[in-house]
């Protein structure tokens, strides 16, 4: 089977989905010139044609998989700008037993995340901006334990300034409720694509499944420019 080619995808703006794949399962590499990557155990291969390795920015691939996520840091650890200094990507887990916390030099529009872990609930999670003498702007992640919240302030960092991009959540309602603060759809691909909206009770939308021929079934899928899935 043909590798799949693609021959648009923008380093700067463009997106790879690697879904859940983890580290083990996931093989990334620069042959003659372009990115390619590859899914053995599910049979897939990607090319980025004409995007090298030190192209890639931190955000140009969004992998679920925490494993997965710790291989592509390293490979795309360092933003680089354009002669104007660079950026090392920051990562930032918080969870029940993260201390309070200042963080400074977090960069929403060079890929940093935050990362809420799996096992905090969204009645025990709150995402808010606050502004004031000691720490000027901020945008502030809180987690309560036992009635005890406990903060992490990005200093310099306001509401305005984050999207979904910034944030890996895995407990679904915890997702909600950042993208109903920051006022955001989960996807927000490129021009000519499709977003991913919300029902009125704030569900995902199941897939749009095509039509049945004889006893196979399939869904269709749109394609999106700039944007690849493993």
């Amino acid at each position: 089977m043909p590798t799949p080619k693609v021959t648009e995808f923008d380093p700067d703006s463009g997106t790879i989905p690697t879904d859940w794949i983890g580290a083990s399962a996931l093989e990334i590499s620069e042959v003659d010139g372009s990115v390619v990557l590859v899914a053995p155990s599910n049979n897939q291969t990607v090319s980025l044609q004409g995007v090298t390795l030190d192209m890639l920015r931190a955000n140009s691939i969004h992998a679920q998989d925490a494993t997965a996520r710790t291989e592509l840091t390293s490979l795309t650890a360092m933003d680089h700008d354009s002669g104007h200094g660079s950026h090392e990507h920051m990562y930032v887990t918080i969870g029940y037993d993260s201390p309070a916390s200042v963080i400074e030099g977090f960069k929403p529009n060079k890929g940093d995340v935050i990362e809420i872990d799996s096992g905090v609930t969204a009645s025990d999670f709150e995402i808010f901006g606050e502004s004031g003498d000691a720490l000027g702007r901020t945008a502030r992640v809180s987690v309560t334990r036992d009635g005890i919240a406990t903060q992490t302030i990005l200093k310099g960092v306001s509401l305005e300034d984050l999207t979904i991009a910034n944030f890996s959540a895995d407990n679904q309602d915890v997702l909600n409720e950042i993208v109903g603060v920051l006022g955001q759809d989960i996807s927000a691909p490129a021009t000519g694509g499709y977003g991913l909206t919300y029902n009125s009770d704030r569900s995902n939308p199941p897939d749009v499944t095509g039509a049945t021929k004889g006893d196979a079934h399939f869904s269709r899928r749109p394609q999106r420019r700039g944007h690849s899935r493993l």
